[in-house]
C-alpha cells in the first residue's frame, strides 16, 4: 500500500521492521517461574487514547511481541488548528507545527518486559510505523496466570521529547486457549459472509460536521487457520491466534474492500479496511466495538485517514 504522508506504515499491510531494544542490555537472562510470570500467548482489549483488539505473546527471554488493530473515536471536540486532516499514524508532532499525529490500522508491535525488585511487571511496547516514526510505550502491570492480564501503558520519549499531551492505554485480556472459570472461551468463528451498513459524517476543522452519508457493503471473513492467502499475514497466520484473525475482502457501492479483522473472547472486533484499490485514491478505515456471538452481529466505530467519524452495523448472513 502507497504511504499518506510520514505515517505511511499503517495504511501498509505488511509488516514493519520492529526493534524493542531499549531495555534489553538490563534484562539478560532468562525468565523464572514464578507467581504473576506473564509467559505465554494473551488476547487482550486496547482501550484509553486508540480502542482496539491486540494479540501479545510474552517469551521467557523477556522479550514480548505481537500485532494490533487500533483506532480513535472521534468528536467534534477534536478538531482544531492543532490537528492534521488526513492523518494515519501515531507518535510526535509535525516538526516545527503543533500538529498531532495518532496510528490508525494493523502493526506487528515487540518489546521488552521484567520485574522490579518489588515483583512488579513492566516493560515497553514499540511500533516501529515507518523510517523516521516510532510510537513506543512504557507499562507496569500485573499477570495472573491462567486467569487476567492487565498492563497501564504511558506514551514515552522514542527518544525524542513528547511535544503532545502525554497518552495512555491499557492492555487488559485473558489467556489465549485457556478456560479457567470460563475467562476465555474458544473463540466463536466468524468466518462468512457479513452484510455491513454504516455512514460516515465528516468534520472541518472548526468541529462542524456534515450529515452522514450512508453506505452497505458485504464483507467476507475467512480465519487464517488454513494459512495466509494473500501472502501479507504469514506470521499472523503461523501464531497461535490465527484462529482469531481473518482475512477481509468484500464490495461497496463502487469500490472494492480489503483488510484484516482482530475477534478478541472478550467480545470486541477491530477491522482494518482499504477501501477503494490499493494506491493513491484509496481511504483507510479502522473500526472496533462489541461483538454479539449469539446472534453475529457488531457494532463498530472509528475513523479513516480522512479523519472522519465511522460507523458500523454488521450482521452475519451466511457462513462459511
Amino acid at each position: 500500500m502507497n504511504s499518506n504522508k510520514t505515517i505511511s506504515s499503517g495504511r501498509r499491510l505488511r509488516a514493519a521492521v520492529l526493534a524493542g531494544c531499549v531495555l534489553a542490555g538490563a534484562l539478560a537472562g532468562t525468565a523464572q517461574a514464578q507467581p504473576g510470570s506473564p509467559v505465554g500467548d494473551w488476547d487482550t482489549v486496547v482501550t484509553g487514547a486508540q480502542q482496539g483488539v491486540a494479540f501479545l505473546h510474552f517469551d521467557s527471554d523477556f522479550t514480548l511481541h505481537g500485532w494490533e488493530v487500533v483506532t480513535k473515536r472521534l468528536a467534534p471536540s477534536s478538531f482544531s488548528s492543532t490537528s492534521l486532516r488526513g492523518a494515519d499514524g501515531r507518535g510526535d508532532s509535525t516538526p516545527n507545527t503543533n500538529t498531532i499525529l495518532f496510528f490508525i490500522g494493523y502493526t506487528p508491535i515487540a518489546g521488552v518486559w521484567n520485574f522490579t525488585t518489588s515483583g512488579k511487571l513492566v516493560g515497553n511496547i514499540t511500533a516501529e510505523l515507518g523510517t523516521n516514526f516510532v510510537s513506543g510505550y512504557s507499562f507496569n502491570g500485573v499477570a495472573h496466570p491462567g486467569r487476567n492480564l492487565v498492563l497501564n501503558a504511558v506514551e514515552s520519549p522514542s527518544p525524542n521529547n513528547l511535544d503532545h499531551r502525554v497518552r495512555h492505554l491499557t492492555f487488559s485480556g485473558a489467556p489465549l486457549g485457556s478456560v479457567p472459570l470460563g475467562v476465555a472461551p474458544t473463540p466463536v468463528d466468524l468466518s462468512g459472509i457479513w452484510l455491513a451498513q454504516g455512514n460516515v459524517t465528516v468534520f472541518s476543522t472548526n468541529g462542524l460536521s456534515s450529515s452522514p452519508q450512508f453506505f452497505t457493503e458485504s464483507l467476507t471473513l475467512k480465519n487464517l487457520t488454513g494459512g495466509d492467502p494473500t501472502g501479507l499475514f504469514t506470521d499472523l497466520a503461523a501464531s497461535p491466534f490465527a484462529a482469531q484473525s481473518y482475512v477481509i475482502t468484500g464490495v461497496g457501492p463502487g469500490y472494492t474492500n480489503f483488510g484484516l479483522a482482530l475477534q478478541s473472547t472478550k467480545k470486541r472486533l477491530a477491522f482494518r479496511l482499504t477501501e477503494g484499490e490499493l494506491g493513491s485514491n484509496s481511504v483507510l478505515r479502522a473500526v472496533e466495538g462489541p461483538l454479539n456471538t449469539n446472534k453475529f452481529t457488531a457494532t463498530l466505530g472509528g475513523t479513516d485517514s480522512n479523519l472522519s467519524s465511522i460507523r458500523y452495523r454488521l450482521q452475519r448472513t451466511v457462513t462459511d
